[in-house]
């Protein structure tokens, strides 16, 4: 379907976007904050917080500008850069 409209998939993950940032859920390192308690909209465990964030992370690997922040315990986020 790309190709009929004359657009390649590498010119929308790459030249739509200037930066993607992904931010790691808390079930994801700082298990301990994360909590259904303070969000109403949020209805996963904290294992299919997980499972969603890692298909996520997935997805948006492709991006040539993704930067991951992930969060820990000690509320210290940390960034990795793609290589």
């Amino acid at each position: 379907m790309l190709k009929e409209i004359g657009v390649e998939e590498f010119d929308l993950l790459n030249k739509r976007y200037d930066q993607v940032v992904h931010l790691v859920t808390a079930a994801d390192g700082a298990e301990e904050y994360y909590t259904l308690a303070n969000n109403q909209t949020r209805k996963e465990n904290v294992e299919a917080a997980r499972k969603m964030d890692d298909k996520t992370r997935k997805v948006l690997f492709f991006f040539q500008n993704y930067l991951t922040l992930f969060s820990t315990s000690h509320q210290v986020p940390y960034l990795t850069f793609p290589k």
